[in-house]
């Protein structure tokens, strides 16, 4: 990792509130530079050489998610997936399963318009709702 971008992270994290220790940069590190979202097991594969333990890079993701630094969500199969949540990008995205494989996949050009209208749910309102179109990818269709 450059020193320029150790920074940034550095600077985010004090930002919100955190220490920015080295697991939390790295974590942080490893989903602002993740083209999909990653699961726990995923980032700690991701991160294997600094030998981060598996509660800490857990402990890790809730503490940025809490701080909004990253989000999460459930593709339907009870495993957490966590990305990015840079205030710079828009976050009201759908994200596509593979019915197949299990792959999960943003779709940022498919903009979620999160207006509440006056009979939807304060979830609606707040944007705690996740929007997931489920289909068959391309590498297993």
């Amino acid at each position: 990792m450059d020193a320029a971008l150790a920074t940034d992270l550095k600077d985010a994290l004090r930002a919100a509130g955190l220490r920015a220790t080295q697991g939390r940069v790295a974590v942080l590190g490893h989903l602002r530079g993740a083209e999909t979202p990653r699961s726990h097991g995923d980032v700690v594969e991701a991160l294997a050489e600094l030998q981060l333990d598996r509660a800490s890079v857990y402990r890790n993701l809730m503490d940025l998610t809490r701080a909004g630094l990253l989000r999460r969500f459930d593709a339907g199969d009870h495993v957490w997936r966590f990305e990015s949540a840079r205030p710079a990008e828009s976050h009201d995205h759908a994200h596509f399963v593979c019915t197949d494989c299990g792959t999960v996949q943003c779709l940022p050009g498919l903009a979620v318009d999160l207006s509440a209208p006056r009979a939807a749910p304060a979830a609606v309102a707040q944007n705690r709702v996740e929007v997931q179109l489920r289909g068959v990818c391309d590498d297993c269709d």
